[in-house]
């Protein structure tokens, strides 16, 4: 991978091009997600106690977090932000303004907080940064480093794990691009120490996680040049589960989005295989085996990148931006939990602008989905059926400059994070947008 901010990453299975990491296209049609990934050869264990467990909450606050007592000494962490009924309030926040570029925004809900994760170039490297947001509070935590090493860390994935953050993420301490793991209490402090998820020759990116009740699963894409494989490993307090590659092309399946359905693991990924790239979808037990083989999720005429994915009770709702018509257009469709298709392929965006980059969720009622067009952030609200009821609309006021949008429900409202250059360099900007 080329530079960025003067911070070197290795090329080799990255295969598009994000905004403000210059990048190798490799065989497959531009565009990438937001929590994607992939890593099969074993994996460091320095980051575990002598019985495979994680120790307890690391004794050095992140950068504008409190000191918190280490839980080994009997105090207790800090309790996340209860649950509050008060909404967020729907102007944009802009959550970052120092001085260097803060891009990749990820999102996790608490049920009391919202949880923003960044990459941040503001330092002497390249590192993840963490900031909470309340309905009563707003930015009650600002600029929490997460990680500090010499090293380039970046594009993050977070999510909501009952009691801590969780967030994965490409880094190159050891010389290739290999995904690690954290777990951050609700101020933003560590517990134990940093995992890594892969510590092999094949680089991996892209990391997408996914909260089990018990478990993180943390899903990636780890090869070369020529062929890259979507892998699965599983994350708790013991010892790492075995990584499963769960693709079974020859080519390039890349940048994996994946769901929780309370029983099992749905990843959807773009694949090559075929020719043209398709969306793929394979699913994991909790126990970490396949159920079956992998499966062609989107039709002969799809041309796909960045596929994301949302379990919505009975089926999954996945998006992604198609150019099968020449310029880029983004599709829904639902799937079963075997990942055959339900119902048609539907265009959601308009315009004439190449729609890119979408994010999904499910409320509990209706499918949520936001993607960039034309340097703003769009958002239609789509019902069961998948019949968009709302919009597209711009949730952004950028005057052309939004990329890389992140969503999230958050009890009644969407949350929407994205990175912006309206000032001349990219910040972080938050936003609720009422259901």
């Amino acid at each position: 991978m080329g530079a960025v901010a003067g911070y070197n990453w290795p090329v080799s299975a990255r295969a598009v091009s994000r905004s403000g990491w210059k990048v190798i296209l490799v065989g497959v049609a531009a565009g990438v997600a937001a929590a994607t990934g992939c890593g099969r050869i074993g994996y460091d264990a320095s980051g575990l106690g002598d019985d495979g467990s994680l120790p307890g909450v690391d004794a050095a606050p992140g950068d504008g977090a409190a000191p918190v007592p280490d839980t080994d000494g009997g105090a207790p962490k800090p309790p996340p932000p209860p649950p509050d009924s008060t909404p967020f309030g729907t102007d944009e926040v802009r959550v970052t303004s120092s001085r260097g570029k803060s891009l990749h925004p990820a999102l996790a809900w608490s049920g009391g907080a919202l949880y923003v994760v960044w990459d941040d170039a503001r330092g002497s490297s390249l590192d993840i940064y963490l900031a909470r947001l309340t309905p009563s509070g707003r930015g009650d935590l600002h600029d929490v480093r997460l990680t500090d090493e010499s090293s380039a860390s970046g594009f993050p994935a977070a999510a909501w794990g009952g009691d801590h953050v969780a967030v994965a993420w490409e880094d190159n301490r050891a010389g290739n691009s290999d995904i690690y793991f954290g777990w951050f209490d609700p101020a933003g402090r560590r517990v134990g120490d940093e995992v890594a998820v892969t510590s092999s020759t094949p680089d991996a990116y892209d990391p997408a996680i996914a909260w089990s009740g018990s478990e993180h699963g943390i899903a990636y894409h780890e090869g070369n040049e020529t062929h890259t494989e979507v892998l699965l490993r599983r994350v708790s307090t013991e010892p790492l589960g075995r990584a499963v590659v769960r693709s079974d092309g020859p080519a390039m399946s890349q940048f994996v989005s994946m769901a929780w359905t309370g029983s099992t693991y749905g990843l959807i990924w773009q694949d090559t295989r075929d020719g043209a790239t398709a969306g793929y979808f394979g699913a994991l037990s909790s126990s970490g085996n396949a159920p079956g083989s992998d499966v062609r999720a989107t039709s002969s005429q799809s041309r796909v990148s960045r596929p994301a994915l949302a379990w919505g009770g009975d089926v999954y709702g996945t998006a992604w931006a198609d150019s099968r018509g020449g310029r880029s257009v983004i599709y829904f469709t639902h799937l079963t939990p075997s990942g055959s298709r339900v119902g048609p392929e539907a265009a959601v965006s308009t315009g004439s602008g190449d729609a890119v980059n979408p994010s999904v969720v499910w409320t509990g009622q209706q499918f949520g989905v936001v993607w960039e067009q034309g340097g703003e952030i769009q958002l239609a609200v789509l019902d069961d059926s998948g019949a968009r009821v709302r919009g597209p609309e711009a949730v952004s006021d950028s005057g052309g400059h939004a990329a890389e949008p992140a969503l999230v429900w958050m009890s009644d409202q969407f949350g929407v994070a994205w990175q912006d250059a309206r000032d001349g360099e990219e910040e972080i900007y938050v936003r609720a947008v009422d259901r």
